[in-house]
């Protein structure tokens, strides 16, 4: 990612169902309060203690950061959301605790709690420039529907308005095992590595591999090894 994401800038980690979302974003809002970077983590799926305890089984250990007040969540179970009273939540906090961070784990959740769907995309640009302008950086976690198959549609998300920089984690069958990997598929003033890569979730951490280029159809969910095509080809 040519050193990381931009600072000021917003994120998209789109992926299926348990593939890690929460985990990296967990990972980008630990490592800014470590480096004095406050950040707030808003979370529609888990509360501080089944976050903690989860991260803590890969070797990440947020209750430090959360102790010192550099590392602050808010749940909001997802029946009690409401746009508008979120996001001035959202940016009190920012304001109050002088984060330079945030991370909103199920932009969808955001989303859809805006009633008139007329009015998302003006919703969802005003937020960005709001963050940009305080100087927050941003990553919003997105589920893909799919989670292995031939279809990769982003029609039905706000990326086009929040996704300068987009990040897509897939599931993957190759070779009769599931796989996860990772792609940048944009980023906004920056290199990158357009390199598709396997990554892990071991008791260690997160582990990003070598990248793949003993397959094609990755970004599909359906592999197909290069040397298996090659040979159907010359018999």
């Amino acid at each position: 990612m040519g050193g990381g994401v931009p600072v000021g800038s917003t994120t998209v980690l789109a992926g299926s169902m348990g593939i890690g979302k929460t985990l990296f974003s967990a990972h980008f809002a630990r490592d800014g309060a470590r480096k004095g970077e406050k950040a707030l983590f808003v979370s529609f799926f888990e509360e501080l203690g089944a976050l903690t305890a989860r991260a803590q089984r890969i070797g990440l250990d947020l209750q430090p950061s959360v102790a010192s007040g550099a590392l602050r969540f808010l749940y909001l179970p997802p029946n009690e959301v409401e746009a508008d009273i979120l996001v001035d939540q959202v940016l009190a906090e920012i304001a109050r605790m002088g984060a330079r961070r945030l991370v909103i784990d199920g932009v969808g959740i955001l989303e859809l709690s805006i009633a008139q769907a007329d009015r998302r995309h003006g919703f969802l640009a005003a937020l960005s420039m709001r963050l940009r302008l305080a100087g927050v950086t941003t990553v919003f976690t997105k589920e893909v529907a799919t989670v292995a198959g031939t279809e990769l549609d982003f029609s039905d998300t706000p990326i086009a308005i929040l996704g300068e920089n987009l990040l897509l984690l897939r599931y993957v069958e190759m070779r009769g095992r599931i796989h996860r990997i990772l792609s940048v598929l944009k980023m906004r003033d920056s290199s990158y590595a357009n390199d598709l890569r396997e990554f892990e979730i071991t008791d260690h951490g997160i582990r990003v591999l070598a990248p793949l280029r003993s397959a094609k159809g990755l970004l599909t969910g359906q592999a197909h090894p290069i040397r298996a095509a090659v040979d159907e080809e010359t018999s």
